[in-house]
């Protein structure tokens, strides 16, 4: 029961090779506006996005993707770490979520997210315009992997990377790790998906509370 804790406030954000390396702080960073400062204090812990922009190669001018960006909870962290001469693209197909993310940002007067609307096999981003995509909690959602996959392929500068966040299940609690399909949340579901989707796997950061990161390069890049 000890990560219900941690997962439960967080329904509504919810749409081994390790690496660990000393935890960076960053000042001035557009944080996420939570329904209660102990959620955003709790995600913050377990999500840890700080060092996430850190460990996933996140530095100032790259133009980076969100994708699945929802109301932007990272876009924020990576319009900040890219800075003034970096740009964010925030991709959802929730015209709603991005409304919400284009309000934030006017009224905090972050000027390096552009937002996209996309669809369930092509987030839309731009070819050859990207460094850097991250994706969070949405491999269980993909219906189609190699179109979805082949659409952020095409939107990778040549030496793109993807970065995949996702649940761990040997992290959870039993009862957390089936909160979706188990089978949905398991390492052979991800890579199935990852793989099929033309992409392979080179590195594995495992320092997340209850997630992983999955460093990607399209099939053949390598």
């Amino acid at each position: 029961m000890k990560n219900r804790m941690i997962l439960a406030p967080f329904a509504a954000f919810l749409f081994g090779i390790a690496v660990a390396v000393a935890p960076g702080q960053a000042q001035n960073v557009h944080r996420p506006e939570p329904s209660t400062p102990d959620q955003w204090t709790q995600r913050y812990q377990w999500q840890m996005p700080v060092r996430v922009m850190k460990e996933i190669g996140v530095v100032s001018g790259m133009t980076v993707a969100d994708i699945g960006a929802g109301e932007g909870y990272f876009s924020f962290y990576l319009a900040d770490k890219v800075g003034s001469s970096g740009k964010v693209y925030a991709s959802d197909i929730d015209a709603g979520a991005l409304q919400t993310l284009r309000e934030r940002a006017a009224r905090e007067q972050v000027r390096n997210i552009v937002t996209i609307q996309g669809n369930e096999t092509d987030p839309k981003i731009p070819a050859q315009s990207v460094d850097l995509a991250l994706i969070v909690n949405v491999l269980p959602m993909i219906e189609h992997p190699k179109e979805f996959f082949g659409s952020i392929a095409k939107a990778l500068k040549p030496n793109g990377t993807l970065a995949i966040i996702q649940w761990a299940a040997e992290k959870l609690d039993r009862e957390d790790a089936d909160w979706e399909t188990p089978f949905r949340n398991s390492l052979r579901f991800y890579l199935r998906q990852i793989y099929d989707g033309d992409f392979e796997v080179v590195k594995i950061l495992n320092f997340l509370p209850v997630q992983n990161i999955y460093i990607c390069k399209p099939r053949g890049k390598n």
